[in-house]
């Protein structure tokens, strides 16, 4: 039997198969994003180190170096 995590990655997969991107959450400062399943419904969240406030990757214009 598969693990519930199983089942989440298997839903990711399903919605990016059907060209469901991952969806840059607008609220806050850092880059975090919205997996979605087939059906387009948000099922995950997903938090990039590299783009936390004053990383060098941070989507909304907060850049800046690590350490």
């Amino acid at each position: 039997m598969s693990s519930k995590a199983d089942l989440l990655i298997k839903r990711i997969q399903e919605g990016i198969n059907v060209k469901f991107k991952p969806l840059l959450v607008e609220e806050g400062v850092s880059g975090s994003y919205f997996f979605r399943d087939k059906n387009g419904k948000k099922i995950a969240i997903f938090k990039c180190i590299d783009e936390e406030p004053f990383a060098p990757n941070n989507p909304k214009g907060y850049k800046g170096n690590f350490g």
